[in-house]
């Protein structure tokens, strides 16, 4: 009866650039694979998004005369999207305008569609 022996190694190795490397396999044949990339900053970038969407739900919620429940707020990288359904161009662009208004908002992308048939 023979014994093979096998060696397995697991070794993760992390990159400057966030690049994940998983290397699976025997003395003979590593097997590697690219698992995935991480970005120590996403984190903090992912709150810093949520934060200025909320603070632009909250001001549009003070400030308009619409349902705002027909909108919805999204950030990423200090650019505001709106979502959603309004009933006349001046709640559009009072909307665009309130968002733009917001400190830390660089742009407003507006992604609402003008329902002009009425609500």
């Amino acid at each position: 009866m023979k014994l093979i022996a096998l060696s397995v190694f697991l070794m993760t190795v992390v990159f400057g650039t966030g690049c994940v490397i998983v290397v699976d396999g025997t003395d003979d044949s590593p097997d590697a694979h690219w698992i995935g990339s991480y970005d120590s900053d996403s984190d903090a970038r992912r709150e810093s998004n949520d934060l200025l969407a909320r603070k632009v739900s909250e001001r549009l919620a003070q400030e308009t005369n619409f349902d705002v429940e027909d909108i919805s707020v999204s950030a990423s990288n200090k650019v505001i999207t709106l979502h959603g359904r309004l009933y006349d161009v001046a709640s559009l662009e009072q909307a665009v305008h309130i968002a733009g208004d917001v400190d830390g908002v660089e742009r407003v992308v507006s992604r609402i569609t003008l329902d002009v048939r009425g609500s």
